[in-house]
């Protein structure tokens, strides 16, 4: 039972994350409605799964370290909610960070099933950490290229030089470089959270590990954060173009730097 809402929580987070990213591309009203509505039945999913421990063990549920993830889960939805109630509908638009935060934590908690070295490196959820992983940079650096592009097009632009390369060779708006980077920034930050709810799938059932400590994925989970923070500035802030644009550019580079330290 106990393992079941376990796995209970984490679907409703993946499907409210699901929603909730194609809320961020086409962004109708109906999409965060649901998604937010799903979100909600991950947090029950939760409560019913603490209360479950708390009877059985009758004390607080927290009894070792597998659990701790978890808790982190539960404790950020609770926040969440708290500011859901003091500032409305704005606050639901970060739903799509917290559904993407909580499915990688409560990932983590899942049972584990022993298996032999041989086989927990032949799994779907190894390549698919790695797939991602490795799309999530290849977006990175596209996103950064087109980032600097965008720069020299603006400024050319204000300056009215109509026979810069930038002006005069490519048959490209402003508008258009802008539309695609915003949803380059959402593929991105979508490809990282596949990629570390994967790695979080295969760490806790293939390999029992409480927490990802290995260098490479804490650079991942900081690149999560980094683009999530991105994503989320473009719905608060739309007007901010040009920091969001430079913000792409410096996530390509702390990318590269992790990728070249980690050698991941």
């Amino acid at each position: 039972m106990l393992e079941i809402m376990v796995i209970l929580s984490l679907v409703f987070y993946l499907i409210s994350s699901i929603v909730l990213w194609i809320y961020l591309f086409n962004k109708k009203n109906i999409l965060k409605k649901i998604g937010f509505s799903i979100l909600g039945l991950g947090y029950i999913s939760q409560l019913v799964y603490i209360g479950i421990r708390d009877i059985k063990e009758k004390t607080f549920y927290i009894s070792s370290q597998t659990d701790i993830p978890f808790f982190l889960a539960f404790i950020l939805m609770t926040i969440f909610y708290l500011f859901v109630v003091l500032y409305k509908e704005k606050i639901k638009e970060l739903s799509s960070f917290v559904s993407t935060i909580n499915s990688i934590l409560v990932a983590l908690t899942l049972p584990y099933v022993h298996y032999t070295e041989k086989i927990y490196l032949k799994n779907i959820w190894f390549h698919m950490h790695i797939i991602f992983a490795t799309l999530s940079l290849a977006l990175i650096v596209f996103s950064a290229i087109l980032g600097v592009v965008y720069l020299f097009l603006e400024r050319d632009l204000k300056r009215k030089n109509l026979n810069s390369f930038f002006i005069s060779k490519l048959s490209i708006s402003i508008t258009t470089i802008q539309s695609l980077l915003n949803k380059l920034n959402i593929l991105i930050f979508i490809s990282l959270t596949i990629s570390l709810i994967s790695s979080s799938i295969w760490a806790s059932v293939y390999r029992k590990l409480i927490f990802l400590y290995e260098p490479k994925e804490i650079g991942l989970i900081f690149l999560l954060v980094y683009y999530g923070i991105l994503v989320h500035l473009g719905l608060f802030l739309p007007q901010r173009k040009s920091l969001q644009i430079k913000g792409l550019i410096l996530g390509s580079i702390i990318a590269l730097t992790l990728f070249i330290l980690t050698k991941h």
